[in-house]
């Protein structure tokens, strides 16, 4: 740093000042200041400066990012390209290269890529892509990154100024300025330069536009000079100038600093001036680079008043360029605005997307799509003043331009009704042949029209009273209807539908069914009876769910072809008034319907294991079918009666199946069970006796089998048990039976009765006095001498000691009932009284039982039982008592036999029939049972159920081929029909599932 005359005893350094005090052996004491020069690096946004004379720091002059690298030696020359960095030490050069791989705070660092291990002079110091360039005097050397000198320029004078201007890898190209004025560019992989310029004084700065054919020039006049490369002139020159850079993102901008002003100049635009320290080096976008001292700052220039320059000359995109170098959002908007006046959409359109201004945009794109095909060029102004919101200026412009219906659909637009009126009122519209004259008929629907909209708006704005005043005021009286029956108030609504005439009928109707569908009915009543509309009471009474008063209306006018009991009977099934409903199908003569509704619910009951349910809803289908008998009898071919009949007593003996079955399934899964075991065999019987060969649908002869084998070994009759055990071979037994199905099987084939077994009294025939055989496998529910058929009480299913007989062919059935009242009184005993010739006699005598006028005369009518059948494929049923002291009852309504005291304590228990469910106060008091006729008016079941009576319906249909479109019926999986709780699964013997389908093996 310095020498001195003696011996330096100490040094010390002034704190943050670059001064150094020097003390001898002489007694003297000198003050040193430290200047040193500026060693640093700049290459578009990166800069890189020396820092404590031996560390690099590199920054992002934009992200002001930066990055040390520590050499750990003394730093002579920094140079920067791209994203490596070349540093001269004292005694070598090492080239860093960026290197990304990290992540977080170690994200950005430099590597070692290249070194040159030797010590090396320059003045300046270039680095390229895969070179180096040291600069001595006159003298450029290119260096490879190995050391190795591939080429040496030797130019005419002193190099002051070096810029690297771009180019391919590994053949870049340097712009250099000499001492002398020549501006020279060197291309690294050619061996001549290429003369530029020749200035009149030395070069102190220069640099090359972004196209590379403008050349700026800052002399050592301080002078800046814009030189064209390919015309070969001058086109721009200024004095005070230290620095000068350009645009790299804009042609025709640069920048250069001097006398503490910053100087920009944009194309032809005068010089905008502002004031700053320092010297510019770079200009990027509206950035600009400035080394102020020894500090690098970056400056953000508006490009505000570049941006207007070029907007005032319609230069719309290179406005558009200058503006995305960075300007206000208000300078955004004005730009934008500019360009859609003057019809640039485009740049319009891409100023409106940085603003994010939806409206313009939407604009745009209906002028874009011609959408706005009506808009001039001379009307656009007054659009976009009018988006502006400008619209008394706009409304002017349109005036002017001689449009004065689109200033009044703005003002409408807008909802300024008033102005808009005012506008109709007072403007001249010219039509379309006379432009100087306008008619009062235009003026008046030009008001008309803008009161309509003035309407729609206050509808929008719930004002929904004020909008039917409006609408009523334009002539859209239908709006106003529909508008005050969706929002009221309804004596409005009433009002209007009040002041019309009967000769109005659209408008009355048309207030009428908006009355309907707001739920005014009172007044839509009174809206169709001033019209006189009675088929439109009935459907709105009908909709209403209002039956009395559609059954009135209908016996008032019958002349209304539109039926009421259809609808009502598919309310009463929504309503799970089953019974009702099938009444109201009878009347509305739709049978079909009826037997539909019985036979889905039947299924549900039997789909639900509701057995009972399902034998007396059979029944009541039964009932359905013989009332149809004659119907179908004097309407079409009687072989359909016939059929019809035979339908009715198969379902009549699917009843009693069911009905049976009923309590087998009870038996084996409830957990508990009513029934004793001499009843689940008799029954077990019974049903063997009565299922044909396809036994009815979920009725499983598996269970039936297991019940009868069961129950007849805990009776002691094991030859039944064994056979019904051998029959079950032949099903599909389930799963978990299997082995105690086999076991049983095998431990029943080693059984033999036992005296002290327990015993069941034998039945006898009370025809023939012969036993029944209870050993033998047969299963026919008669007796084998005289074929006489088993009578049964439907609760324990007893013999009951009943006889049928017929009557001699030339008896009537009049005749037989005159005989039986006459006979004489009972004398209560039955040993001696034999009138019917039965006993051991009959025995030889097979068949059935035929009954002379003798014979009726000496019956007792207490003990005359007869069923009647208004069929005619059917003769009445006679049934003679022959116990009397075991008193046989029968239901007037089933026809089903009980013992007395049975039937007694079933009525006690549950009052009604335990077979068909009637009460005993709707049965007949005569013993003699007559089933319906006919349909009538009540099914032949009117006694079924204590049924409300209905409402007075009109006579029955008689025509059954006038059939409705579309009957809706309840579906099977909803039904709601008995609701009877479910017994549960009891899982003991035979009990483990419920199998209801079986298979032949």
């Amino acid at each position: 740093m310095c020498e001195t005359s003696d011996w330096i005893w100490t040094i010390r350094s002034r704190p943050k000042h670059d001064y150094v005090v020097v003390g001898c052996n002489d007694g003297s004491i000198s003050m040193l200041q430290l200047l040193f020069s500026t060693v640093h690096g700049l290459y578009l946004e990166r800069y890189a400066f020396r820092d404590a004379m031996t560390d690099v720091v590199i920054q992002h002059l934009i992200t002001e990012e930066k990055v040390r690298i520590r050499c750990r030696d003394y730093i002579k020359k920094i140079a920067v390209y791209q994203e490596r960095v070349a540093v001269q030490l004292s005694n070598r050069i090492v080239v860093y290269e960026l290197s990304k791989a990290g992540t977080g705070a170690r994200a950005a660092q430099y590597r070692v890529c290249a070194k040159i291990n030797r010590t090396l002079e320059c003045n300046l110091l270039v680095l390229t892509s895969e070179h180096i360039t040291l600069c001595q005097e006159t003298k450029l050397q290119l260096l490879s990154f190995d050391g190795i000198k591939e080429r040496e320029w030797l130019l005419e004078s002193t190099i002051r100024y070096i810029k690297v201007c771009g180019g391919p890898r590994g053949g870049e190209g340097l712009l250099i300025g000499m001492k002398n004025g020549l501006i020279v560019k060197v291309w690294i992989n050619s061996n001549f330069p290429i003369r530029l310029y020749k200035h009149t004084t030395g070069i102190r700065c220069l640099d090359l536009s972004s196209r590379r054919v403008r050349l700026a020039i800052v002399d050592e006049a301080a002078n800046v000079v814009v030189y064209d490369i390919e015309t070969k002139e001058i086109s721009f020159e200024e004095k005070s100038a230290s620095s000068v850079a350009w645009n790299t993102n804009m042609e025709d901008m640069l920048c250069y600093s001097g006398s503490g002003m910053l100087n920009i100049k944009t194309a032809d635009f005068p010089v905008h001036r502002q004031k700053l320290q320092g010297y510019v080096v770079g200009f990027q976008g509206s950035k600009i680079f400035c080394l102020n001292q020894l500090s690098m700052q970056t400056i953000e220039v508006p490009q505000s008043t570049s941006m207007c320059h070029y907007v005032e000359k319609g230069q719309y995109e290179d406005a558009y360029k200058v503006a995305c170098l960075g300007v206000t959002e208000a300078d955004w908007r004005m730009l934008a605005l500019a360009a859609l006046k003057g019809s640039a959409w485009d740049v319009a359109k891409k100023g409106f997307i940085r603003l994010r201004d939806v409206c313009y945009l939407d604009l745009l794109h209906r002028l874009e799509q011609g959408h706005c095909s009506h808009v001039q060029k001379s009307t656009l102004g007054a659009l976009v003043l009018a988006y502006q919101g400008k619209f008394k200026e706009a409304a002017d412009a349109y005036i002017e331009a001689g449009q004065v219906s689109m200033a009044m659909e703005m003002y409408t637009d807008l909802r300024m009704f008033e102005e808009a009126k005012a506008l109709a009122e007072t403007t001249v519209r010219p039509e379309v042949n006379d432009i100087t004259t306008t008619t009062p008929c235009r003026k008046e629907a030009d008001v008309q029209e803008i009161i309509q909209r003035q309407a729609e708006w206050t509808e929008e704005a719930k004002d929904h009273e004020t909008a039917a005043d409006m609408y009523l005021a334009a002539g859209q009286a239908e709006k106003a209807l529909a508008l005050l029956v969706k929002h009221g108030p309804a004596s409005k609504l009433i009002e209007v539908a009040r002041r019309l005439k009967k000769t109005q009928v659209k408008e009355l109707m048309q207030c009428a069914t908006l009355m309907k569908r707001g739920g005014q009915f009172a007044h839509a009543f009174e809206t169709y009876t001033k019209l006189g509309d009675f088929r439109s009471i009935l459907s709105l009474h009908v909709e209403l769910e209002q039956w009395d008063d559609a059954f009135a209306i209908k016996r008032l006018h019958p002349e209304i072809e539109d039926d009421v009991a259809l609808p009502y009977a598919q309310w009463l099934i929504n309503h799970d008034r089953y019974d009702h409903a099938r009444l109201a199908y009878s009347h509305a003569g739709r049978p079909d319907l009826s037997e539909r509704l019985l036979t889905q619910l039947m299924d549900n009951a039997l789909k639900e294991k509701r057995f009972k349910d399902g034998a007396r809803l059979c029944r009541k289908l039964a009932m359905e079918a013989l009332a149809q008998v004659a119907v179908i009898g004097k309407i079409t071919d009687p072989r359909k009666e016939k059929l019809k009949f035979e339908e009715y007593v198969e379902l009549r003996q699917r009843a009693d199946i069911l009905y049976g079955y009923s309590f087998i399934y009870q038996s084996i899964n409830e957990p508990f069970r009513t029934s004793m075991p001499e009843t689940l065999f008799n029954i077990s019987r019974f049903l063997l006796a009565r299922i044909p060969e396809d036994p009815p649908r979920r009725v499983s002869l598996v269970n039936i089998l297991v019940t009868l084998a069961k129950h007849s070994e805990q009776l002691g009759f094991y030859k039944i048990s064994r056979h019904a055990y051998e029959r079950l071979q032949k099903y599909k037994v389930p799963q978990s039976w299997v082995d105690k199905v086999e076991v049983a099987t095998l431990m029943m084939r080693g059984k033999a009765r036992r005296p002290d077994d327990p015993k069941m009294d034998l039945p006898v025939c009370y025809a023939c006095s012969s036993p029944f055989s209870m050993t033998t496998s047969s299963t026919e529910d008669a007796c084998s001498n005289c074929s006489q058929p088993i009578f049964r009480s439907f609760i324990t299913y007893d013999q009951l000691p009943l006889v049928e007989f017929i009557l001699d062919e030339s008896i009537s059935h009049e005749q037989a009932m005159l005989l039986s009242a006459a006979s004489p009184a009972s004398n209560n005993s039955y040993i001696n009284h034999n009138p019917l010739e039965l006993g051991q006699q009959r025995a030889s005598k097979p068949g059935p039982i035929v009954a002379t006028k003798a014979m009726l005369s000496n019956l007792q009518a207490s003990q005359l039982l007869v069923q009647t059948c208004p069929a005619q494929y059917e003769r009445p049923r006679y049934f003679y008592a022959v116990d009397p002291t075991l008193a046989v009852t029968q239901c007037s309504s089933c026809n089903h036999f009980f013992e007395q005291e049975e039937m007694d304590l079933a009525m006690l228990e549950f009052g009604y029939c335990p077979f068909c469910g009637v009460p005993p106060s709707s049965l007949p008091a005569s013993n003699t049972v007559s089933l319906p006729s006919s349909l009538g008016g009540s099914l032949g079941e009117q006694a079924e159920g204590n049924l409300q009576p209905l409402p007075p319906l009109p006579s029955a249909r008689k025509d059954l081929s006038q059939v409705p479109s579309k009957v809706h019926f309840v579906k099977p999986e909803k039904s709601k029909s008995m609701n009877i709780n479910q017994p549960k699964e009891h899982h003991g013997l035979f009990c483990m599932t419920r199998q209801d389908h079986v298979s032949v093996r």
